[in-house]
């Protein structure tokens, strides 16, 4: 068995992009796209609401009970406008500027606005200071009356009274603690400043773009993009020429990089990345262990996924849910980061089904409130359903393609957690079951499903409570048959009857209308379908801990047990009987699911895989992890036995949901930090398949070096791109740098590949050791793209790439101009 990975989290989509950074206001996380102010619920990350405004939101920042958020009216003369918002998001205080403000900064009455080329402060809105300079700020901190505005060639400090230059150095970054000014310079170095005057100079070897303070310690991203932790308690002690008090982050094991900005709230760390995924970070948990910070991840934005929940196959490509409100189609056939994210519910996706309806696959997707239908529709690029979105380009050529719809939207009776979901139908019948605490919900759906009311409905669903504790699994063995599993030890067989029952209802059909007497009454009946839910036999103690799983291989089931055992059960018309025990686990068992009639799949709760042999109890198949497993799911059986293979390296992951695709003899693994792995066989077939793969690249590798060597850069450039290849399109424009290439021809390019370009020479700029080669890309790529063109084909999210491009662009080539100059100046400070 092998083990390749299917998908980098960092290369899908995002649930929440914020080309504006974020900010923290009443325990929310405020975040912007365009006029759309999200509000995040912390630290789940779920949307709890949206707003959106008329205009295009330029920056934002919040004081202790107000919001100032600043908004481009696309005017000619006056375009800038900051409205003051309370709590509840009510007006109350607006002022026009000539052009829309970048950055704002706000401390109780007094706010700092930066906007072109000038920056002011205001006192309850009333300007009291400004000042002009060259170029744009970079950042901007506010201390009650004091404003420190860091430019990329100096840092200025207003106040009421005053406006002072620090010129000691060239600034990066600042922050205002106790009370010091700290800026971080370009020269690698830490100033503390008082009274306008920098007391001490600390060499850090490094330089910092963003510093927050936590405690006495400052929580800084540096020019890698990786985040550290400068311990300022050590500085008054510190007598080396290096202070070496500077330590790198781990969360969940990983160094954090590729980072653009920080938050802190209490001991929250918000991070976000240049891929615009939010992170939040427990620092309660951080621990340092030889010079390193190791924290924990609590939660992710949807492009990192958090834990993969669920993952179900849907006709040849699969879908699954990770920590958002949104799911994902995933198509690996295609290409590792063709994905489609799926919006409609509010609450985080937790469980995901599908089946088949009259020759139609249709997906069920359930969280804490509802449950919704989907099935695909062919749909235009013109009449797309809002919501869905692609991460990677489609082929324009063809103008249809299908996406999913919903049908039928179900509302809950219950707000709490959906522990359990199951579905079964037939030509007549469609029942639907979930469990909530104790309790089992069931709904007759065929009025629904087989008449396709499409809509959204609120209906009274049958309830029992079912067991004495948590309901953790339920499965539908036929479509009159439930069995369920709970902490509280038992396993329960249900009978789901169906009931039509009839209510008459009395009305008026004749009456005089002289006398005004009625002269007959008729009757009509209203017939309602309904289950009937009633216990057929339970074991009450099948467990001495809690049970976890269940799933279903003919006549039998097989049971996932927290006394570290699992069991084989047979099921009748009328009762349960246990035939088989495996007991060689060392920690509780939390999911089990036959692969074939020999062979069981096994999940324990330490992350260590296991397959056993259900006639002698064997261990066929080992893989450890280090980490906790969290769920497991089954869409078929394999058809052939899974081998031990010792050549397995152990995976150091978090497993979270498994998958299987039988016929593929292939076993889909999602992992709690947002991959998606694949496990299978070592059959004839795929050595074949490696082998041709491997002939394939070894092409390709003499195609792309033949055409490097020859000074083919447009041809490498398109062979990289074509393969998907990031590290050969690097080594293509890096080589055109080394050889001082000034103009690779794009002409023949095809707007798919132009679309590639450009997000890559953006993702590029965004990483500061890959800055040189994004601006190379990006200048040349928009000297040959039919720009319009590329713009009709991917509407704002085209536009939205080539503005950030054309910023970052314009930031980085400010940041050499200051660097070019400083050599100057240390060149005549020599002679």
């Amino acid at each position: 068995m092998n083990i390749s990975s299917l998908s980098d989290p960092q290369t899908l989509l995002t649930q929440v992009t914020s080309k504006i950074p974020i900010t923290i206001f009443n325990n929310q996380i405020l975040s912007v796209h365009r006029n759309t102010l999200f509000f995040l619920q912390i630290p789940s990350l779920s949307l709890e609401k949206s707003i959106d405004f008329d205009n295009e939101i330029t920056a934002i920042t919040t004081s202790q009970t107000t919001i100032y958020i600043a908004f481009d009216l696309k005017i000619n003369q006056n375009s800038g406008l900051i409205t003051q918002f309370d709590a509840e998001m009510v007006k109350l205080h607006s002022i026009s500027l000539q052009t829309p403000p970048h950055l704002l900064a706000a401390d109780g009455q007094f706010l700092a606005a930066c906007h072109g080329n000038s920056a002011k402060l205001y006192n309850n809105f009333k300007q009291i200071q400004q000042f002009q300079n060259v170029s744009k700020a970079v950042s901007v901190e506010i201390n009650q009356d004091q404003a420190v505005i860091i430019y990329s060639e100096k840092t200025i400090q207003l106040s009421a009274t005053d406006i002072n230059e620090v010129s000691e150095h060239v600034p990066c970054a600042g922050i205002f603690y106790e009370n010091s000014l700290l800026t971080s310079g370009r020269d690698n170095s830490l100033a503390i400043q008082q009274n306008q005057v920098i007391s001490r100079n600390i060499f850090l070897n490094t330089k910092f773009y963003s510093m927050k303070q936590h405690g006495t310690k400052l929580i800084c991203i540096n020019d890698d993009g990786q985040l550290q932790i400068v311990d300022l308690s050590q500085i008054q002690f510190n007598k080396e020429l290096v202070f070496s008090a500077i330590y790198p982050i781990f969360s969940n094991g990983k160094r954090i990089s590729n980072c653009i900005q920080i938050e802190i709230l209490q001991n929250y760390l918000f991070v976000i990345d240049y891929e615009l995924t939010i992170f939040i970070i427990d620092l309660s948990t951080s621990i340092l262990i030889e010079n390193e910070f190791f924290t924990k991840t609590l939660s992710a934005s949807s492009s990192q996924f958090g834990e993969i929940l669920a993952i179900a196959k849907f006709n040849d490509k699969f879908v699954f849910s990770g920590s958002s409100s949104s799911f994902y189609i995933f198509d690996n056939q295609k290409s590792q980061n063709f994905c489609i994210a799926v919006s409609g519910h509010v609450e985080v996706v937790t469980h995901i089904q599908t089946f088949d309806l009259d020759d139609e696959k249709i997906v069920m997707s359930a969280s804490a409130d509802q449950i919704i239908f989907w099935r695909e529709k062919e749909v235009t690029f013109e009449n797309q359903e809002i919501g869905q979105f692609l991460q990677i380009q489609p082929n324009f050529e063809q103008t249809i393609q299908k996406q999913l719809v919903p049908f039928l939207e179900i509302s809950l009776q219950t707000s709490q957690q959906v522990t359990a979901l199951a579905f079964t139908h037939t030509k007549t019948r469609a029942i639907l079951a979930y469990s909530c605490d104790k309790q089992i919900y069931t709904l007759e759906l065929q009025k629904y499903l087989f008449l396709d009311n499409s809509g959204k409905f609120t209906p009274a669903f049958e309830k029992v409570t079912a067991h004495m504790d948590f309901i953790n699994d339920i499965h539908f063995i036929s479509t009159e048959l439930l069995v369920s599993g709970s902490a509280d030890k038992a396993l329960s067989l249900w009978n789901v009857g169906h009931v039509t029952k009839t209510q008459k209802q009395e009305v008026i059909s004749i009456f005089d209308i002289f006398t005004g007497k009625v002269n007959k009454k008729r009757s009509i009946s209203i017939d309602s379908d309904q289950s009937n839910i009633q216990l057929i036999h339970s074991i009450p103690n099948l467990s001495k801990r809690t049970i976890w799983g269940i799933s279903q291989f003919g006549k039998y089931l097989v049971v996932a047990c927290g006394d570290k055992r699992v069991r084989i059960v047979q099921f009748a018309s009328s009762e349960l009987k246990v035939v088989k025990t495996i007991e060689n686990f060392n920690f509780p068992v939390v999911r089990a699911q036959f692969l074939n009639e020999k062979q069981v799949l096994c999940l324990q709760n330490s992350g260590i895989i296991s397959v056993h042999n259900i006639g002698t109890g064997e261990v066929d198949f080992v893989l450890s992890t280090q980490e906790f497993a969290q769920d497991i799911l089954v869409t078929k059986s394999l058809k052939k036995s899974i081998k031990l293979n010792e050549e397995i390296e152990e995976e150091r992951t978090d497993f979270g949901t498994f998958s299987f695709y039988w016929d593929s003899d292939a076993v889909l693994i999602g992992t709690s930090n947002g991959k998606i792995l694949e496990m299978y066989n070592n059959t004839e077939e795929k050595n074949i398949l490696r082998e041709n793969e491997k002939v394939q690249e070894i092409l390709n590798a003499q195609l792309f070096n033949n055409a490097l060597n020859e000074d083919k850069y447009a041809a490498a450039v398109q062979l990289a791109i074509r393969q998907k290849d990031d590290k050969l399109l690097l080594e293509a424009i890096t080589q055109c740098l080394v050889k001082n290439v000034q103009d690779v021809d794009f002409s023949e390019f095809k707007l798919t590949e132009f679309w590639q370009l450009l997000v890559t020479s953006v993702r590029w700029l965004r990483m500061a050791k890959k800055a040189q080669q994004g601006i190379f890309l990006l200048d040349n790529m928009t000297k040959y793209c039919r720009l319009k063109a590329l713009k009709d084909a991917y509407g704002q999210n085209c536009e939205g790439l080539l503005n950030d491009g054309i910023r970052l662009l314009e930031k980085h080539r400010e940041r050499i101009a200051v660097q070019r100059g400083q050599v100057r100046m240390i060149g005549v400070y020599e002679m």
